[in-house]
């Protein structure tokens, strides 16, 4: 199992990436803000939204050298599986995968998993409670979280809109809430230290997941219907929110990765 089909086909033109970096660094007081157009069936793409790894010679992430060492050897297996949906990916990008690799098959794992976990958190007859496509469900995944500005700022945000909502965020993160705020939402809101995500986007009083873009959330909203917000992060986090707004059209990126006030605000339901 290897990356998403739009992060896969970054490695295998991660020596071009870098030699375009290198040569926009000499020209641009700014080139992470220059647009290459490289990736077969993808719109063009600026040097900030890959994983900044893949401009180095000799990464340090443990991670990113697995891959870097799985792409120059992946030609040789004699299959490779992408945990993805075929139809979901342009036939551009399809074939370029195809013609690097001797078999290729979409084998998505989101199908073939099916909701389940405990309901510790009282969730889901919260949920029950709500209208159908009311629900904004924010989560930022585990690995990194926005600052604590872009905490106060979303959820000032959440109390001036009056959307019911319902947020997975850990207890250690809940003192960047403003003074109050819990207090002041009542029963329109639900913060949470963890939630079964899947059930929860299965649940059809959500409309809408906030969500730092990571490719199995961005698979789980896909397979649930549930159109996205994204505040990406990290890593491919980037990459999968451009995907989510420029080639499948199923959701929104927030302006410069910043959460602030300027941001504009969601009311109703969002199908």
């Amino acid at each position: 199992m290897v990356p998403a089909p739009h992060d896969f086909a970054v490695w295998f033109q991660q020596d071009l990436i870098q030699q375009l970096y290198t040569n926009a660094q000499t020209h641009d007081d700014h080139p992470e803000d220059q647009v290459i157009d490289i990736i077969p069936g993808l719109p063009p793409i600026p040097f900030k939204d890959f994983h900044y790894q893949v401009f180095q010679r000799n990464p340090s992430s443990p991670v990113v050298q697995l891959i870097s060492s799985m792409v120059r050897k992946l030609p040789q297996a004699s299959a490779v599986v992408l945990n993805s949906y075929e139809e979901l990916n342009p036939s551009l990008l399809t074939n370029y995968l195809k013609s690097k690799v001797q078999n290729l098959l979409y084998m998505p794992l989101a199908l073939s998993m099916t909701a389940s976990g405990t309901d510790a958190t009282g969730c889901l007859p919260w949920l029950d409670q709500q209208k159908a496509t009311s629900v904004a469900y924010i989560s930022f995944g585990t690995m990194a979280t926005p600052g604590p500005d872009e905490f106060e700022a979303l959820a000032e945000a959440l109390e001036e809109s009056g959307v019911p909502f319902l947020w997975s965020l850990k207890d250690k993160f809940k003192e960047y809430l403003p003074d109050g705020f819990i207090e002041r939402i009542g029963m329109r809101g639900k913060v949470v230290p963890w939630v079964s995500q899947r059930q929860v986007l299965e649940h059809p009083s959500i409309g809408v997941h906030v969500t730092h873009s990571g490719y199995n959330s961005v698979l789980e909203s896909i397979l649930c219907g549930v159109p996205m917000i994204c505040r990406s992060l990290w890593a491919d986090n980037h990459l999968n929110a451009k995907m989510v707004e420029e080639v499948w059209g199923i959701g929104v990126r927030v302006e410069n990765r910043v959460i602030d006030a300027s941001q504009p605000q969601v009311h109703g339901s969002y199908k």
